[in-house]
């Protein structure tokens, strides 16, 4: 299980909160492209309680930009370079 979401946009920020039923690292990616063409940015958080969200803030943004954000868990990379193999 991995849930994503996104508040407390002010002029220049957001956050992003993380979960997943795993704990270590996971990886914020956001992008200002609606396909992710081009990544704008990736933030490394730790989860330590798997019932409680990581918060991460991203910066330099307006209010009034869309922006595309995913999570990735280690767990999800290594079971897709598996795939790929």
């Amino acid at each position: 299980m991995v849930n994503i979401a996104s508040g407390d946009t002010t002029q220049q920020s957001r956050v992003l909160w993380g979960q997943s039923d795993h704990i270590g690292d996971i990886i914020f990616e956001y992008s200002t492209y609606p396909n992710f063409q081009v990544i704008t940015g990736k933030i490394t958080a730790k989860i330590t309680d798997t019932k409680i969200p990581v918060k991460v803030k991203i910066s330099r943004f307006l209010s009034c930009m869309e922006i595309q954000f995913m999570l990735i868990t280690l767990l999800l990379l290594c079971l897709n370079l598996m795939q790929k193999v």
